[in-house]
């Protein structure tokens, strides 16, 4: 969706594999990052009309698996399916993730009810590590998409 040959720095855009196997690879450089780290930039800067450019993905997302997310439901003794995320909670420096959520709870593979106001809590590097399973369900609605993502375990409060 976000497709261009350039930049807005006039780099050319390519594909770039940021996480691997679990394994970070790369870093989203514009010119000014890329001098900093002694790297090249990846064509990933980007700007309003009013702003300097910065890095920015232009089209990100997480590659599809082979489960279905009925299947991936099937195999949850007792979860949590997300459905909307309220909110703004991510500590970019600590890493600390903190946001508003609804879905629907999940028991011995079955949908059992509706939740709402409840809280997800956790950190971003152990969320990725979390991940057990991922889905083949990506439908790109904008320039960032995912599919169903299963992790094993966070912190979910209620009021």
């Amino acid at each position: 969706m976000a497709s261009k040959p350039f930049d807005d720095e006039g780099i050319k855009t390519r594909e770039n594999l940021i996480i691997e196997n679990g394994v970070l690879k790369m870093f989203l450089l514009d010119s000014i990052t890329a001098k900093k780290f002694a790297l090249p930039p990846t064509g990933n800067a980007h700007r309003k009309y009013n702003t300097i450019p910065a890095p920015a993905p232009t089209n990100f997302y997480i590659k599809p698996g082979n489960k279905s997310p009925e299947e991936i439901i099937n195999e949850i003794n007792e979860g949590l399916l997300i459905t909307k995320l309220i909110g703004f909670g991510v500590d970019i420096v600590s890493g600390n993730f903190s946001k508003g959520a609804s879905g629907l709870w999940i028991k011995n593979g079955e949908i059992a009810f509706a939740v709402d106001k409840i809280t997800i809590a956790d950190n971003l590097s152990d969320i990725l590590r979390n991940i057990t399973l991922v889905g083949n369900d990506i439908i790109f609605f904008s320039n960032i998409a995912s599919p169903t993502i299963l992790v094993s375990e966070m912190t979910v409060t209620c009021d």
